[in-house]
């Protein structure tokens, strides 16, 4: 569904906070009568799916506004299982809070120091075994 079709539906009443940042989970009221429906949301400039699961027992469910989401105004949709529009509002995203940052897909923060220990270790291990070695061999 385009934003323009989603826009021509009913709201559904469901309710979001007037503004997220990019990056933080809000919660999205679905009201009562969606406890433990199966949900899809998504968040529309562009249709990018944000999010999949079960309402809980007030029908409420948690969403996370992806890092690189544009600021600006946008729309956030919510689908039932069956993929009927469940509702829809508008929520303006922010910029990201200082301080996050999109995730990387190199080593993790620990990977470089943890393989300089290892390695360490190992080449300590490798002088021992040969000051051994040179030592039982002088005998």
């Amino acid at each position: 569904m385009t934003e323009d079709e989603v826009k021509a539906n009913d709201d559904g009443d469901i309710d979001v906070p007037d503004s997220a940042r990019a990056g933080e989970t809000i919660r999205v009221g679905l009201g009562g009568d969606h406890a433990g429906e199966a949900a899809r949301t998504f968040l529309y400039s562009e249709p990018t799916q944000i999010g999949q699961s079960m309402a809980d027992a007030s029908g409420g469910i948690s969403v996370t506004i992806p890092l690189a989401t544009a600021p600006g105004e946008h729309t956030l949709a919510v689908y039932g299982a069956d993929g009927e529009l469940i509702g829809w509002a508008a929520i303006t995203i922010l910029p990201a809070a200082a301080g996050d940052e999109l995730s990387t897909t190199g080593p993790g923060s620990l990977a470089v120091p943890l393989a300089a220990a290892v390695l360490l270790m190992l080449a300590g291990a490798g002088m021992a075994v040969g000051a051994r070695r040179q030592q039982e061999s002088a005998r």
